[in-house]
Formats: C-alpha cells, structure tokens, sequence
C-alpha cells in the first residue's frame, strides 16, 4: 500500500509530516527539492478531482504574491549580472535561483497541505491536533478549543474563496466605477454581506470530539520511511 495514501496512518503523524516536509523543503538544495517535488506529485495523484481542483486554484490565487517574491529576490539579491556587461539594475543570477527556489517552496507546500486536508477527517484532524497540542495544557494552552477551531477553519476556507470569486450583475453597480479604493472598499463590504447570508443559512454541524490516542510504532516507522531518504538528500 503506498505510504502516502493510507488511511491507516495516524492524523498526528501526518500533521507532522507536512510540517516537517515544508520545514525541509524550505532549507533543501536541488536533489531534496527534486525529490519532494516526486512526493508531492504522488501525493496529488492519491488525492480525487476536487482535491486537484483546490490546489490549482490555491496556486492560482497566490499568483501576485509568487511574482513579487520573483521580484524582491531578483532584484534585491546581489550577485553576478545575467550576462556580462549589464547594469546594475538588472536580475542577478543568484536572485533568481532564490526566487525560485522560494517559489518552488510554497508550491510544494500547498500540495502537502492539500494532500492532508484530503486524507484526513475533520475529527481525525482534530484528533491528530489534541495528541501534538496535549502536552501544552498543564501550562494554560487550550487544546480542545484551539484544534475545533483550526479544522473548522479550514473546512470553511473553500467556501469562503468561491465567495471572494463568484460574481453576478449586483456586483456593478454604477458606484463602483468610481476611485478604486472606494470599489474595494464596496466591494469588501459586499463580500462580508454575503458571508453573513452564508452563515445564516448554512445548518449546523455537529463535530465529535475524539479521544486522542498515541501513534503507534508503525506510524513512525512510515515516517522515517519517507523522510530519511529527504533528510539524507539534504545533508
């Protein structure tokens, strides 16, 4: 069975997957990257359509903060010249090999996080989430309250990106050919209307709140499994 679509896996194992693969891929070099972006691949493919789906949009709408990494990096990052000869002002090479590596970066990021938002459950999720967070609640830290109210957020986060992208002919109204920042301004408070209308008509739900218990050894020997080979890339 592969490893990165088990339903057996424990949630807070996965949880530290995908935190330890971002935290990985952020410091790898090019054979590291090479192999997670392998993973992440296998890990889309694992995942359905409507997985797929949110992971182009997420990339989507991460376009304009891609470019101005692309930006700031190439152009802020001192290094040689493109080609001999050239200004000053111009991309260096080195600022370039940044950006995209920090692109490179974020991309495998948001396929790892997909990946866990589709193999896991909301009370799976926020069973992983009370093990990791368990050992915080001696020192005040509320477990219960913080992991319902993550995993509620991201059920609810699609919804509200459709919400920011659906438009219909009230939308345009004549008022908002004025100056732009009044258009944003109408156009924010059009959104949180509609977000109210939302939540008003969407039915309650009901979230059981599981017992945590330990991963077992198997769990973390699939871990290791995974990322020994990573770690061992990117030494």
């Amino acid at each position: 069975m592969n490893v990165l679509s088990s339903q057996t896996l424990h949630p807070a194992v996965r949880i530290l997957m995908v935190l330890a693969f971002i935290l990985l891929m952020a410091h790898a070099a090019w054979p590291a990257l090479l192999a997670g972006t392998v993973l992440a691949v296998l890990a889309l493919i694992a995942t359905d359509d409507e997985s797929r789906r949110r992971y182009r949009g997420m990339l989507w709408r991460l376009k304009w903060f891609f470019l101005s990494l692309l930006v700031v990096f190439a152009f802020l990052t001192p290094g040689d010249p493109l080609w001999v000869g050239a200004t000053d002002w111009l991309p260096s090479r080195q600022g370039l090999v940044q950006s995209v590596m920090r692109i490179w970066v974020l991309v495998l990021a948001v396929a790892a996080v997909i990946h866990l938002l589709h193999a896991c459950s909301r009370e799976a999720l926020v069973s992983g989430l009370l093990w990791l967070t368990m050992p915080l609640k001696p020192l005040g830290f509320p477990a219960e309250r913080f992991a319902v109210r993550l995993v509620l957020t991201l059920d609810v986060l699609p919804e509200l990106q459709q919400l920011m992208t659906t438009k219909n002919g009230e939308d345009q109204p004549q008022a908002l050919k004025g100056q732009r920042l009044q258009r944003w301004a109408e156009r924010g408070a059009q959104i949180y209307q509609r977000a109210l209308v939302m939540a008003a008509d969407q039915p309650l739900r009901e979230l059981e709140m599981p017992q945590p218990h330990a991963p077992g050894w198997r769990d973390w020997g699939m871990a290791l499994l995974v990322f020994l080979p990573l770690l061992w890339l990117a030494l």
